[in-house]
């Protein structure tokens, strides 16, 4: 048992994470089904996906990011002029992202505030991606300077950016191999 002041838990396809009161354990692999009867936990509400909302600077910059870079499209908008919006829904196969200025027109200042800039490497959006490795090859393709994917101790292959407002995004997916060395 190990220390980490959370509650929760992983489901790995070779093991659980059980957190709890500051503890870890780990266990023999369970289905979700089992892991809910096991541990008594009840799904209260029925839930079928998640569109966090992002403050941004500047809109076009952030727009021109997540649709030229990334590739999702805009679904729904303020219906202010293109692409000067102060809020958006992006969506991209089922994942939905909701982004809003920080500041209204005539309040921006004329940099971002490197305080809350520096705040947003607090929040990672993980989406799930089956080709990390494709995804790094489009992004380095499209200009950015990120560095390789690397796959967790948890099994996970992972690549980690940076959208232009500092939020951390990383794409991922079940390893078909060993952790990296790296």
């Amino acid at each position: 048992m190990h220390n980490t002041g959370r509650v929760g838990g992983i489901l790995t396809s070779d093991k659980a994470l059980i957190f709890g009161t500051g503890y870890y354990f780990s266990c023999p692999p369970l289905s979700s089904t089992q892991f809910r009867t096991r541990w008594r936990i009840q799904v209260a509400i029925d839930i079928r996906g998640i569109a966090p909302l992002l403050s941004v600077f500047d809109m076009p910059t952030s727009l021109k990011f997540y649709c030229e870079t990334l590739g999702f499209e805009v679904a729904a908008t303020d219906a202010k002029p293109a692409p000067h919006f102060d809020w958006v829904m992006l969506r991209l196969n089922g994942s939905e992202l909701m982004l809003n200025t920080a500041y209204e027109a005539n309040e921006r200042p004329p940099s971002p505030d490197p305080a809350r800039i520096a705040v947003h490497r607090d929040v990672v959006l993980y989406f799930g991606c089956p080709d990390v490795d494709g995804a790094y090859a489009h992004l380095r393709q499209m200009g950015l300077d990120i560095k390789k994917p690397k796959t967790a101790w948890y099994g996970m292959k992972q690549l980690y950016v940076a959208d232009p407002d500092g939020y951390l995004l990383c794409f991922q997916w079940r390893a078909e191999s060993s952790i990296d060395s790296e």
